[in-house]
């Protein structure tokens, strides 16, 4: 039986608009009438976003109970997506096990569905990055969802052949895919990439050029003349191992310590991102730090940054210089943390209270992750005063001398 109603159609437009505050009391009406799976479904992601895990659990339960009906009958009586959105709060609560489990089942149900396939990979590549006993060839295999899913796009070329990982060719281009941290984080993977090919290319942005200055660099693979191509989130399939992330450590020259604490701080990153909404922060947050020295902005185009020094950040090369001016930087988790580990920085990267991204393991990995060695990983206050506030007793250690950055 198809929902008639209007108001169903005004929920789900809220819904696909994020406006989660008017769409739950639609969904909260409508699921006493048509208590469909679709609706619980919903409903349970409107309660998901407003973090009440309980409520969400509840209606994502009823959606995936296989005598909820749908509204068109000629459906499965298992809902993936309903057994996906439970996996998505298991993947928040760090239970990665059970979400794997959750994920699988819904891919047994539709095995094309990428998103659990994509969510599946985020799991099992977290549980690889706590140092459980995980397969990476398979976290490298099921990352290949990200592009059926339409979420990463490659510009790419005719006639490129996509390389195999094991063949010596003459030339590749490295494709440009996902964020400049992303590109930094696998950019360690390039000097074993020279083993394979006599001439590599990396399309990349003009600013991002002093990242690959020993490499060609282009634009568009239509300017290069290399007949073989590779995503650059793929090079890891090269090894069997992360190696280590410190691969532009050259091109950083260190602040000589002069007694005083020079702080970087980042507080947000690209507003696009899929989880900004808790992993960016406010400046007024870390404004407590300027107890410990003086304080540096990494955002310079955000308002509201009195109490801090800007620093120049129009291309990667001014970073990495303004960046030399410091002692440490503290970051919520955007490409400045990547930097940092590449350059060998003393980095301390702030968890969102909720769904911190896979690459820094779960919370038994404590301040460690396994990525970067000068990047330390501050786990999760369950706000940002409380995040702030672990930083602040860490940097209380710093200045009684009883920890190193």
């Amino acid at each position: 039986m198809l929902i008639t109603d209007k108001s169903y159609t005004r929920a789900l437009k809220y819904l696909n608009d994020n406006k989660h505050d008017k769409a739950l009391p639609i969904f909260k009406k409508l699921v006493k009438h048509y208590p469909y799976k679709e609706v619980a479904l919903n409903l349970g992601t409107c309660y998901r976003h407003f973090q009440d895990w309980e409520q969400a659990a509840k209606y994502y339960l009823l959606a995936a109970d296989p005598s909820t009906p749908y509204t068109d009958n000629r459906f499965s009586k298992v809902y993936p997506k309903a057994l996906n959105n439970l996996g998505l709060l298991a993947y928040t609560h760090e239970d990665d096990e059970a979400a794997c489990i959750l994920y699988k089942a819904a891919l047994a149900e539709d095995p094309i569905y990428w998103d659990a396939m994509w969510n599946y990979n985020q799991a099992l590549f977290r549980m690889y990055c706590s140092n459980k006993p995980v397969d990476l060839k398979e976290c490298w295999i099921t990352a290949e969802a990200r592009f059926k899913r339409g979420a990463v796009q490659l510009r790419s070329r005719k006639n490129l052949i996509a390389w195999d990982f094991k063949t010596k060719v003459p030339s590749i281009v490295v494709l440009t895919e996902q964020g400049f941290g992303d590109h930094i984080q696998f950019g360690r993977y390039l000097k074993y990439l020279e083993n394979y090919a006599d001439k590599i290319w990396i399309q990349c942005a003009d600013r991002a050029k002093v990242f690959y200055e020993k490499y060609n660099t282009c634009l568009d693979p239509e300017e290069t003349d290399a007949d073989h191509g590779v995503a650059f989130c793929n090079l890891g399939k090269i090894l069997d191992h992360i190696p280590s992330g410190d691969w532009l450590n050259d091109k950083l020259i260190r602040k000589v310590p002069d007694g005083k604490l020079d702080i970087g701080v980042t507080w947000s990153g690209n507003p696009h991102h899929g989880n900004d909404l808790h992993r960016s922060s406010k400046p007024g947050f870390f404004k407590p730090l300027s107890n410990y020295g003086e304080l540096y902005t990494l955002n310079p185009t955000e308002a509201n940054t009195r109490g801090f020094t800007t620093l120049r950040s129009g291309s990667w090369a001014e970073t990495i210089e303004e960046l030399s001016k410091l002692d440490l930087v503290i970051s919520v988790d955007t490409s400045i943390v990547h930097l940092c580990g590449a350059l060998g920085m003393p980095c301390w990267v702030l968890m969102p209270a909720v769904d911190s991204d896979y690459r820094w393991g779960d919370s038994s990995m404590g301040e460690n992750n396994i990525w970067y060695s000068s990047v330390k990983v501050v786990r999760s206050g369950g706000s940002w005063e409380a995040t702030i506030k672990k930083v602040c007793d860490k940097l209380d250690d710093y200045r009684n001398g009883l920890r190193t950055l």
